[in-house]
């Protein structure tokens, strides 16, 4: 053997120990970077992320290096893994079953001062004040509010303390709409009360995001809005004995379910952490990526607020499906806040001696949806953790839009219903069709709003929802305050304007709303593929277009409060 050759094999040897070393270093380094829990701060958080991406660590790119490194982390991150799993899913159902209650309590609060409302304007001596508690312009403060509010948690990082603050100020205003009886007060608390819960649904969404991973995220958005139709079922048996009480009940009433709201707020401030936020929700983490955003808090300077809801709002209009979802679940709730609203009064006119029709008309919507509710979560979770067919894992959204269209027709059953000769007949089949109606179409909620959070930039997805929260609200009040608008001097109860509505309005709108869904099917793929698009520059057409619909959107909202405002009531 040469000098040369001599030399080659002893570089060649000491190259080998060398990269050994390397390894043996790295894989300490991994142990050493553990969290409290030995998972690796920068490696997968699930024990999905793990089985994705199994391989954590930088290693040379010989052989034996590579052989070792990847037994190591592998078996390392499996059995820690699943350990810091079932931990962190514990820890988020705790705090998901703090936050529903909270939510909960938005929705009854409103019932309670709706419900009110009602009673008290069936007298002639009901003050002005009073016919206001519910009004469009109440609405449109509680939408704003909500922006707002959302744009500063985002900004400054405190969504959960500002979200136990502001239910607790909410629920003192809904203490002082019962508690006095000045009008001008009651009206000057519930202006309070909308405000101060208008950010609770887009604040508890976002962190209800950032507990869970993808795909059990699903669950846990879908149990966060359970209170929805809870509210319902629950209310149903609770307005007729408040009826019974008169004025003195619904101040009882107003008073513990603001004193309610309240205590749960301060737990909710005490107990509930601020979660850190999830990179890429949807695409999940990737190989050398942190699986959350940077904390870091800002500072307020000139411009630079401004600036971020600039490009924020400039992502959101870059997404090619966002607006295709938001515009069709808004035309979606404009059919079914037509049927709620007016199935009460018509089932009061079809069956004038049975007032407990109406208690068991909304016991069933409740418990349907929110069966339905769980349903819509729970499937769209086995699609994504089981089926790996792209084709298949749009399976919630052909869910969404097919099963609307399917309800729609026992909808206008539960209406040919009526016809039936038989009165026990006539409530069974009332009752059978509204559950299979509400069941197959509302199954949306939380698959809608994880879908939009995972589209949405993580840093400013609060203040992305809320805005997207403001678009639906303005579609779905549309119809029913311009039909309230048409027959303020009709009646409402009449059964031939219950047909119109119900049986032709209603199942075309459900229609459309599918329809839209289905087509925004490609569209979600597309976004979902190309993230990043922050930097990018909108086109001459998309900004017309984005701005034709803000002039319209904005025109009908104002011309429906200026005619709200000319018509109410003195």
């Amino acid at each position: 053997m040469t000098i040369r050759e001599k030399v080659g094999d002893m570089t060649h040897r000491t190259g080998t120990r060398k990269s050994q070393q390397s390894c043996s270093f790295h894989v300490q380094a991994i142990e050493h970077d553990a969290g409290p829990t030995g998972h690796s701060r920068n490696g997968p958080s699930t024990p999905h992320e793990m089985h994705a991406y199994p391989l954590q660590v930088t290693s040379s790119p010989r052989e034996p290096c590579h052989r070792m490194t990847s037994t190591v982390s592998s078996s390392s991150n499996s059995s820690v893994g699943n350990e810091f799993g079932r931990k962190e899913y514990l820890s988020a159902a705790s705090r998901i079953a703090l936050l529903a209650p909270t939510f909960y309590f938005v929705h009854f609060a409103n019932f309670l001062i709706t419900s009110f409302e009602e009673e008290i304007i069936s007298r002639p001596d009901a003050p002005m004040e009073i016919r206001q508690l519910s009004s469009y312009w109440i609405g449109l403060l509680y939408t704003i509010s909500a922006v707002l509010v959302a744009w500063f948690c985002d900004y400054l990082n405190c969504r959960a303390r500002t979200l136990g603050i502001t239910a607790a100020l909410g629920g003192l205003c809904l203490i002082a709409v019962g508690g006095t009886d000045a009008p001008r007060c009651k009206l000057a608390a519930r202006v309070g009360m909308a405000i101060f819960h208008s950010g609770i649904e887009p604040l508890g969404v976002s962190l209800v995001s950032d507990m869970l991973a993808w795909p059990e995220v699903f669950l846990g958005m879908s149990f966060f809005y359970l209170p929805a139709y809870l509210n319902v079922a629950i209310a149903s048996h609770i307005s007729g004995r408040l009826r019974a009480m008169e004025m003195k009940g619904w101040a009882i009433c107003l008073i513990c379910a603001g004193s309610a709201a309240t205590g749960i707020a301060g737990a909710t401030i005490l107990l509930l952490p601020e979660p850190r936020r999830q990179k890429n929700l949807i695409r999940g983490v990737q190989p050398g990526e942190d699986g959350s955003v940077s904390e870091q808090p800002r500072r307020i300077r000139e411009g630079g607020a401004w600036k971020e809801v600039q490009n924020t709002c400039r992502h959101m209009l870059q997404l090619n499906s966002m607006w295709i979802l938001v515009i069709t679940i808004g035309i979606r709730q404009l059919a079914g806040s037509l049927y709620t609203s007016h199935m009460p009064s018509y089932l009061s006119s079809v069956y004038p001696n049975r007032g407990e029709v109406v208690d068991t008309y909304g016991l069933v919507v409740g418990v349907a949806g929110s069966v339905s509710v769980l349903i819509g979560g729970t499937a769209t979770w086995c699609t994504f953790r089981w089926v790996q067919e792209d084709n298949l894992r749009a399976i919630p959204i052909w869910m969404t839009a097919i099963g609307g269209m399917v309800g729609s027709i026992f909808l206008v059953c539960t209406l040919v219903s009526s016809k039936i000769a038989e009165q026990w007949t006539r409530l069974v089949v009332l009752y059978t069709t509204l559950a299979v109606a509400f069941l197959a179409s509302e199954t949306w909620l939380g698959i809608y709003a994880t879908g939009i959070l995972g589209l949405l930039d993580p840093s400013y997805k609060t203040f992305g929802f809320a805005l997207t929260e403001a678009i639906r609200w303005a579609i779905w009040t549309s119809g029913p305050e311009l039909l309230w608008l048409r027959l303020t001097g009709g009646d409402r109860k009449s059964e031939e304007y219950a047909h119109v509505v119900l049986c032709v309005l209603v199942p075309t709108l459900y229609v459309i709303a599918g329809a839209g869904l289905i087509l925004a099917i490609r569209p979600v793929r597309q976004d979902v593929d190309t993230p990043g698009r922050r930097n990018i520059g909108l086109s001459p057409k998309r900004k017309w277009g984005c701005a034709i619909g803000a002039a319209i959107l904005t025109t009908a909202v104002a011309s429906l409060l200026a005619a709200s405002i000319a018509v109410a009531p003195t």
